[in-house]
């Protein structure tokens, strides 16, 4: 069975700033006197928490990829490359 991924969030880099709460669409983080609170049951692990926190206490351990879909190959394979004249 495969293991499910969660952004990690390291409470000693905290600033508790809020900037991840604020920019999380799925609401999957709250912020506390302890620090901040990940849902994993919302997250969608789009990166939007990484992106923005100022201190690097938020981390994601595999990459986050955006694929434009209309380009996107089947997975594992790269996005098709228009052909046309050059």
């Amino acid at each position: 069975m495969g293991e499910t991924v969660m952004p990690e969030i390291d409470a000693s880099l905290c600033l508790l700033c809020g900037y991840c709460v604020a920019a999380c669409p799925a609401g999957a983080l709250s912020l506390s006197e302890g620090g901040v609170h990940l849902d994993e049951s919302l997250c969608a692990y789009c990166g939007d928490c990484e992106a923005v926190c100022p201190n690097g206490a938020i981390s994601l351990p595999y990459e986050v990829r955006v694929q434009n879909a209309k380009t996107a190959g089947p997975l594992g394979e790269p996005p098709a490359v228009p052909h046309g004249p050059t």
